[in-house]
């Protein structure tokens, strides 16, 4: 089932990237990309236009817990955390947009913006900043060795579909994140609560979600998955019964 499923959900996010980009598909070794993107004073991205997409995010395969917890944020409080990450004080770069996706296992931050390098140390800078007050900050040298960049419209929408897909989860196919995905990009998009999620973020978004759907519904990839904490339970079950 695993192979077979991952086969499958390789195929359409092959075919999807293919018809939003109009380009070849990149290797998976090409989805992160260093930091800094500057020269001479200007980013640099194949994404053409004011506004390129990046995401800056740390999960389970790049740290401990210990770490991303520090980093957490309820959800009461991610549109408040993208509202600092949009004010910025420096003229040579603008981030226009920002979402925040906070969960168990990642804590990964979207933006837009006019210049990846310079943006990317200011998420840098904020994210240090509301550390101070543990016992233990989260220092910007930290931040930068452990958070992983990618930077391009190509990069940033492959990387979500692989994560609501279930195919960068824990367990293979585990559709909580999907649900932890569809809340935070409501809070972000609703201006109510001053979410700061603008017209790129909800084509990245909507595109995503209507893929994953796409995904979860052709494949056997959801089939038989289950959360990390179902999983947790699930072992210690079996070894339970197995003592008697």
């Amino acid at each position: 089932f695993g192979r077979k499923a991952v086969s499958q959900t390789t195929s359409i996010l092959s075919s999807k990237l293919a018809s939003l980009m109009s380009m070849p598909l990149l290797k998976a070794s090409d989805a992160t990309i260093p930091y800094p993107l500057v020269r001479g004073g200007r980013s640099v991205s194949e994404d053409n236009g004011n506004n390129i997409l990046v995401r800056i995010g740390i999960s389970h395969k790049d740290a401990g817990v210990g770490i991303r917890e520090k980093l957490a944020v309820g959800e009461k409080n991610v549109n408040e955390l993208s509202s600092q990450i949009t004010r910025t004080q420096d003229s040579r770069f603008r981030i226009s947009e920002a979402m925040v996706l906070s969960t168990c296992n990642r804590f990964e931050i979207f933006i837009a913006t006019s210049n990846p390098g310079l943006a990317v140390s200011h998420v840098y800078d904020v994210l240090a900043k509301r550390t101070e007050k543990n016992k233990n900050p989260v220092t910007v040298d930290t931040l930068s060795s452990k958070m992983k960049v990618i930077t391009g419209k190509r990069r940033v929408s492959e990387h979500l579909f692989r994560v609501t897909s279930g195919l960068d989860s824990i367990v293979l196919g585990e559709p909580q994140v999907l649900g932890q995905v569809k809340t935070a990009w409501e809070i972000a998009k609703n201006k109510a609560m001053n979410g700061k999620a603008g017209h790129i973020l909800t084509s990245l978004f909507t595109n995503t979600l209507k893929t994953t759907g796409r995904i979860r519904s052709e494949t056997a990839l959801s089939r038989g998955s289950m959360s990390v904490s179902s999983t947790a339970v699930g072992f210690s079950s079996g070894r339970i019964l197995n003592d008697l």
